[in-house]
């Protein structure tokens, strides 16, 4: 395996805020979200904060958040529910039923949002090594930890207990994908493991794949290469992701890897595109994978945006370039309910409005951030300032 000793790429992606404002205060609905299982939940802080210093973004925060506060773009209307303010250095948050779980510097903490005007904390579950990304699949999760991915049994939900550890060489695994099948963890060297979650909460490694990004491999050096890579963990989308047996890697200079892997996990690397624009981020929603690359280094923190139609077999799949969009690093509702709003309006103009509706409901779209965790129309968001914040998904037609 080539030598590589890179600082590695995470993410934290929301728009800056376009005409985001929060308007009247309104009657909380308190509905016990149904019993689902988030598939999209991504961490808040995977690694130390970029040296490279992301723009500051227009605080649109209501004078007084709480229950009802409404926030609304033309695209998206986002009603408060409700908030969790005791949390010690959050990382990331996903959710499944009534359970919210939150990863931090010293372990798990266990939410129950089953009335989400008051949730109440349930558990915590202490951990020696600090715990970051989390992904919940069938009563189970994996979680980033330092040094290694850690299986996590939530078959009591307010009891959740260690069932598995497998080491991760380089500092940290620092993203993670899963399908519910096969499970992949990229490290900070750039390298991805491809890990099996058996029946018998077993966790193994199965085999890896080593793309060949001279930008990971250490064949580019100096202070654009560092500035780069915190540029591109800074906005905040996975670099990896999975679909019906593919894995997809973004690998900056080495373009965006196609990779089949085989039902025992062996990968086979079927198609490569973009390398000349430097692809850094991927992201997976309903039948489509979103991939962006940095407009021009250093310029204003704009970002190309690629769409994939993923539903013929990926070798053979569309590329269409959807245009551009100015990526800062907040979590808090304004700056989400911006984002949506400048996603959607990426999102048509590739196709009518009603087709994007159905195949990309909105609190996916959201759930995809770091930071924040989606089930139906429900989000659950680590506000850099309140803590986990709970809110009602609309969109606006």
């Amino acid at each position: 395996m080539t030598h590589r000793n890179l600082f590695a790429i995470t993410l934290v992606m929301v728009a800056t805020l376009v005409g985001c404002r929060p308007a009247a205060t309104l009657a909380p609905d308190a509905t016990v979200p149904p019993q689902e299982t988030s598939t999209m939940a991504a961490a808040a802080s995977l690694i130390p904060e970029p040296t490279t210093s992301v723009p500051p973004t227009p605080s649109i925060t209501a004078l007084t958040p709480g229950p009802g506060t409404l926030y609304e773009c033309p695209a998206v209307r986002l009603t408060e529910l409700g908030s969790y303010a005791g949390l010690e250095n959050p990382r990331d948050v996903a959710v499944a039923g009534n359970r919210v779980y939150v990863t931090e510097s010293d372990g798990l903490r266990v939410i129950d949002v089953s009335n989400p005007s008051l949730p109440v904390e349930t558990a915590f579950l202490s951990a020696s090594v600090g715990y970051h990304q989390i992904l919940i699949g069938d009563r189970k999760a994996i979680v980033a930890a330092d040094h290694s991915v850690e299986l996590i049994d939530l078959s009591t939900p307010d009891a959740p207990a260690r069932a598995g550890s497998l080491p991760i060489s380089g500092l940290r695994p620092i993203q993670l994908a899963w399908d519910g099948g096969l499970a992949a963890a990229r490290d900070d060297l750039g390298v991805v493991h491809i890990l099996e979650v058996t029946a018998g909460d077993g966790l193994g490694e199965v085999s890896f794949y080593d793309p060949p990004g001279g930008i990971w491999g250490g064949e580019v050096f100096g202070n654009e290469m560092f500035a780069k890579l915190d540029r591109a963990r800074a906005i905040g989308l996975v670099t990896i992701a999975l679909d019906d047996g593919y894995l997809y890697v973004a690998d900056l200079d080495g373009g965006l890897r196609v990779v089949s892997l085989s039902p025992a996990g062996v990968p086979t690397e079927v198609d490569a595109r973009l390398a000349d624009l430097s692809p850094s981020n991927a992201v997976r929603l309903g039948s489509r994978l979103f991939v962006f690359s940095e407009r021009e280094a250093g310029s204003d923190w704009t970002w190309r945006v690629w769409q994939f139609d993923l539903s013929p077999y990926p070798e053979l799949a569309e590329l269409t370039e959807l245009g551009t969009v100015h990526l800062a690093g907040q979590t808090d509702a304004a700056s989400v309910c911006s984002y949506l709003l400048a996603f959607s309006t990426l999102a048509t103009s590739a196709q009518p409005a009603v087709e994007v509706a159905d195949d990309l409901p909105l609190s996916d779209v959201a759930g995809a951030l770091m930071g924040v965790a989606n089930q139906r129309d429900t989000l659950y968001l680590l506000d850099p300032e309140r803590g986990l914040v709970i809110l009602a998904v609309v969109a606006v037609r």
